[in-house]
Order: structure tokens, then C-alpha cells, then sequence
């Protein structure tokens, strides 16, 4: 059986998408959909999942068993939704290899002076403020023993 090629080889990025018909004009969906058309029964499900393998591979992620199977599970959605999976973990590898902004750019907290974030509790929704992970494992530790909490005088 013949695979299309993942979307690393294919010189346009996956994604950002902003609609699903963004995401099925993408030459590597339009490869897949070609394939189903002169390909043998089963091409799309096995390009999907070798487009997703493919951005694993390439961003250095080794999936497990589970992540696998749940890889060829999401296969058997369209073209375009692997291309999405594959994009999003592309660009979250992009991201993260980039690196976090400079210190001076983030809010300091009103108790320690170390940066913070915002985020959301994932337990409840709520907006919440998290410490930045720090290289120094005591500062770390310290961090843990209180609350992320802005200043609120606008100092960063």
C-alpha cells in the first residue's frame, strides 16, 4: 500500500487552520484525497496515521502503545482532522524549541518577585497565575511554598 508522505516533507506548515476548508486545500490533504481516489481501499486511514507518525517522528516524540492506537483511531477521521493533530504537534514542538520569553517579560509575583504566567485551574475554569519554571531547584521549591499573586502596582 502506498502512504503519502506526512506534512514535515511538504514545504507549507500545517496550520494554523481557521476553517476546514483551509485544512483540505492543504497539498498534503489534497495528496491524501487524491490517493483515495486511485489508491486501494484502507489508503486514507494509513496516510492519516503516517501523517501524524510522521510529526511525532520529526519533533522527536516516541508515542506509546496507547498513544498509538489512539494515533490510529484518530486516522479514521478525515484527511483534513490528522492534518490538524499533525500541525498542532508540529507547532507545539516549534513552540516549545523556541523557548519561554525573557524573563523581563512576564508579571512578577507579590510575594517572591519571580515571574508568573497566567493560566486556567484545570479542575475548575478559573483564571489563575502560575509561577515560571525556574532552572534553580531551590527557587522552584520556594515557589511551591506560596501562591503566584501579581503585583499590583503594574511593576514587571
Amino acid at each position: 500500500m502506498t502512504l503519502i508522505p506526512g506534512p514535515c516533507r511538504y514545504s507549507s506548515p500545517l496550520g494554523p487552520f481557521d476553517s476546514e476548508d483551509q485544512a483540505r486545500t492543504h497539498l498534503a490533504v489534497r495528496a491524501v484525497y487524491e490517493a483515495m481516489r486511485d489508491g486501494p481501499r484502507g489508503v486514507m486511514q494509513a496516510s492519516g496515521e503516517a501523517m501524524m507518525l510522521d510529526a511525532c517522528d520529526r519533533t522527536g516524540v516516541t508515542p506509546g502503545k496507547y498513544d498509538a492506537r489512539i494515533i490510529r483511531w484518530l486516522a479514521g477521521f478525515e484527511p483534513q482532522t490528522c492534518a490538524v493533530i499533525a500541525g498542532l504537534i508540529a507547532r507545539g514542538h516549534a513552540a516549545g524549541a523556541a523557548g519561554q520569553p525573557d524573563e523581563g517579560q512576564h508579571a512578577r509575583c507579590v510575594q517572591c518577585g519571580g515571574p508568573i504566567v497566567p493560566t486556567i485551574d484545570p479542575y475548575n475554569g478559573a483564571p489563575r497565575w502560575r509561577h515560571v519554571p525556574r532552572a534553580d531547584p531551590v527557587a522552584e521549591f520556594l515557589d511551591a511554598d506560596h501562591g503566584a499573586e501579581p503585583r499590583q502596582d503594574g511593576a514587571s
